[in-house]
């Protein structure tokens, strides 16, 4: 099971402005190749919602 933390979130938190959407999705996705990852459930919650939508 992988877990990862969005990019200016959690354990991960950058004091960046430019951290949007777009980065946590670009950051999910190249998390998935990193790992060579296929045929993954994605799970997220209210604004990780918004991040899978686009990482799918």
């Amino acid at each position: 099971m992988h877990k990862p933390s969005l990019i200016g979130l959690g354990e991960r938190e950058l004091l960046t402005k430019g951290i949007s959407l777009t980065t946590n999705i670009n950051d999910i996705t190249n998390y998935l190749k990193g790992y060579d990852l296929k045929g993954v459930v994605l799970v997220g919650h209210s604004y990780g919602g918004g991040v899978i939508t686009g990482v799918a």
